[in-house]
């Protein structure tokens, strides 16, 4: 499902609609995925990056680097971000999205905090509970999450967020959406992983 951009653009973090930064601005791909095997109403995707490769487009704040040259190994865009990370000031967090496609809506996190690290484990719980050669599978993957059969299209991707956010309403209103999708994934999972599915919509 794809929704309509916010007004903010590229020159703001939009964590409601975005995650973070853009997609189009800077992202991770998770670029492998492949078709493990069935469970339930779900299909059992694993997912990897091949070459844990990050993109970056210097477009809008980062516009200002598009035509400069590096004088290291780095391109200016990387070495300006890198720095921003060694600070501590923006990090990367892996999510779920229904699509590889960079306005594709995202569906949980996979990364950041407790309550993402809560959903991994429980995914990581259903694969361990995988049959045979299924199971050792899934030892080639970053992440191997179950997906709801319709949702065909599922990628994960790594989206770039400031580290400390702002203390608004938004902000709030999204870390409760985030809790509260990562929480109810959470169930789905460790449900899967006992064999007593849940009826998903």
């Amino acid at each position: 499902m794809l929704r309509a951009r916010s007004s903010v653009g590229v020159n703001k973090a939009n964590l409601a609609a975005d995650g973070g930064l853009p997609r189009t601005l800077v992202r991770k791909p998770y670029d492998v995925k492949k078709h493990i095997c069935a469970r339930g109403q779900f299909k059992v995707y694993g997912f990897r990056s091949s070459d844990g490769m990050r993109y970056c487009h210097p477009i809008g704040p980062l516009k200002i680097f598009g035509n400069k040259k590096s004088g290291g190994d780095k391109a200016p865009t990387w070495e300006f971000l890198g720095a921003l990370e060694d600070m501590g000031l923006i990090e990367t967090v892996d999510y779920l999205a229904e699509s590889a496609d960079l306005e594709s809506e995202l569906i949980h996190a996979l990364t950041g905090d407790e309550y993402a690290r809560a959903t991994v484990e429980a995914a990581a719980a259903m694969a361990s509970e995988l049959p045979g050669g299924f199971k050792y599978e899934c030892d080639n993957y970053d992440y191997v999450l179950p997906v709801i059969n319709h949702m065909t299209k599922a990628a994960v991707m790594g989206v770039f967020r400031l580290t400390y956010r702002p203390h608004t309403s938004r902000t709030a209103s999204w870390y409760a959406r985030h809790v509260n999708g990562c929480e109810a994934f959470t169930k789905i999972y460790l449900s899967i992983a006992s064999g007593e599915f849940k009826k998903v919509a």
